[in-house]
This record gives structure tokens, sequence and C-alpha cells, in this order.
């Protein structure tokens, strides 16, 4: 349970994808309102509409309330440095004048340095409480700087991404020979073509689909390796799905393009030879 003001979407650059957020008139209210995160809507939903339903907490022996009614489904916020190996945590947002607490944290949007935007916090919370101790006034990508797993998982990532584009840069180099020589061979196999009445089209088909008969094969299990893999380091993974669909698209758009290219320049070239000279050389 997270107790926020009702703002706090906003102050983050959100909002709810489906219902509503937090009114004054929600005071009023005989139970308590609720926004859940999408990721609570999949594990407790039970494929049924949220909003409108009564939840119970279960949290014996807390000042949480008993009984609270959903109104809105919040998108995934990270609340941590990090989260579970599922990604994101069910979460219930509840107003903070239904569950005040001693001690809160603010969250502040602005444009402006953050040693300005700390004087001018500090001077609005002493207009209204001159004994209120305001502290730990950070950025809040500062707040997580400092966390063990998150400079673990930095460290992790930064490595694995390079690891990852020398792993692709290889491979399209390796890529590139392998075809470009698979095309030269056959150039006395094009000439006798050529010399037998073949047409260029004819030639270019001929090339490009042998070679992507080779990338396809090459894709499939490149592929499937890469999601089995994903779902293995899935834990480490923040941010993004082990089976992200940008990156596999990417990978295979740029695979494709050298295996087209390492096919047409040597065709091209096989063309443009004299059909007899070719024969003659061998």
């Amino acid at each position: 349970m997270v107790s926020i003001g009702r703002r706090y979407f906003e102050t983050l650059g959100s909002k709810p994808v489906r219902g509503s957020a937090f009114t004054a008139l929600d005071d009023d209210q005989e139970l308590i309102p609720a926004i859940v995160n999408e990721r609570f809507v999949e594990v407790h939903g039970e494929g049924r509409d949220p909003l409108g339903r009564i939840i119970t907490l279960g949290m014996a022996g807390t000042d949480a309330p008993d009984h609270l009614r959903i109104i809105g489904v919040a998108p995934n916020i990270r609340q941590g440095s990090t989260e579970n190996s599922e990604g994101f945590e069910p979460i219930v947002y509840v107003p903070y004048t239904a569950t005040p607490r001693p001690r809160a944290s603010i969250i502040v949007r602005s444009n402006a340095a953050p040693g300005a935007v700390a004087s001018s916090l500090r001077a609005h919370l002493r207009a209204v409480d001159p004994n209120l101790p305001v502290f730990d006034v950070m950025r809040l990508d500062d707040s997580y700087a400092g966390s063990d797993e998150r400079v673990g998982l930095a460290v992790f990532g930064t490595m694995f991404a390079t690891f990852a584009v020398i792993a692709l840069l290889l491979a399209a180099v390796g890529l590139y020979s392998v075809t470009a020589y698979a095309t030269e061979q056959r150039t006395r196999e094009i000439g006798l073509r050529i010399a037998l009445g073949a047409q260029a089209r004819q030639i270019w088909w001929l090339v490009t689909r042998s070679a992507t008969r080779q990338l396809v094969v090459g894709l499939s299990v490149g592929i499937a390796g890469a999601i089995g893999l994903g779902q293995l380091l899935r834990g480490l993974l923040i941010g993004t799905s082990a089976t992200d669909p940008v990156t596999l698209a990417a990978v295979t758009a740029l695979l494709a393009l050298v295996t087209f290219v390492a096919s047409v320049i040597p065709a091209r070239r096989a063309i443009r030879i004299d059909p007899i000279a070719t024969l003659r050389s061998e």
C-alpha cells in the first residue's frame, strides 16, 4: 500500500489508464477509494473489470483500512531501485488524507535547478509549520543512485550491452564474409547460366533466395535462443522485457541488410563478367 497525494500521478507526468485519480470529493465517501496498478489487475483481477470492486488488504495489526473501493487503474510505476523478477509489484494507492503518516516524502516537478527547488520547498514548508523538519532533499534519480542493487545492475547492464554490441558486429562481419564467399564460389555457375540465356533478374533471384534461406534458418535458431536466454535473465532486466520486440526486430533488420549486401555485390560483379571468359578460366 502506498499513500499518495491527489497530484501524485500528475507530478510524475502520468495519469490513470482507466477510471479517475483522487479528488477532494473522495474524503466524503463511505469507503476509502483506491487506485491499483496494472500489475495488481494482472495478478488479482481474475479477468474481471476492477473498477468499483471492493478489496481487503488483509494487513492485520496495521492502521491500513480494512476495505477499499477501486476507482482507477494506474500504469506500472517503479517504487524502488529494483523490482521483483516479474518486473513490477502489485501496488494499491490510497489517499494520504485517509492514511496520514508522521513522515512523508514530497515529490516536486520543476524545470529549475535542484538547489533553487530545495530552497523554495523549504520556504513553503516553513510557512506551513516552522517546526517541520525537512531533510534528504535530492533528485528522484539520485535517491536510488546509492543502492547496491542499482549500482550492480548498472555495471552488469553496461557490460552486457557492450558485449552484445560486439557480438552483433562480429555476427554481421561473419555473416557478410560467409555469404559473400558463398556467392563468389558460384561465379562459374552464374556465368554458365548467363551463357545459356538466363536473365539478370533470374540471377538476382537465385542468389538472394539461397542467402535468404540461410538467413531464415539462422535467425530462427538465434531468436529462439535469445528468447530462452532472456527468460533466464528476466530477473535482471529492468524497464524492458525478455522478449523485447523492438530489439529483436532491429537485429533481424540489420542481419537481413547485411545478407542482402553480401549477396548482391558479388552477384552484380559476376553478372558483369563475360560468361565466356568465366568458363575459360576454369
